[in-house]
């Protein structure tokens, strides 16, 4: 790693995620807009994985379905 980009990731405005705040339960909406995904693709996750509102997961089982939910079949269904 060059001391530049050394340099720039010490000056990363976003801290790293501890192991604790990973394994932490947070509402799908606040990870889906942490990691940029449009609101067209949460309704479909939602839907796709029968979600209710209020819906809550770890960062780590986030990121597993929206992996699997963006390979899936199109027209799958459920």
């Amino acid at each position: 790693m060059s001391g530049n980009e050394k340099r720039r990731k010490e000056m990363s405005m976003v801290a790293p995620k501890s192991a604790a705040q990973e394994l932490r339960l947070q509402p799908v909406t606040v990870l889906a807009m942490e990691r940029g995904v449009p609101e067209h693709a949460i309704a479909g996750m939602c839907r796709f994985y029968g979600w209710a509102e209020g819906k809550q997961l770890t960062a780590e089982d986030f990121e597993s379905a929206m992996n699997a939910y963006r390979v899936r079949p199109m027209g799958q269904g459920r």
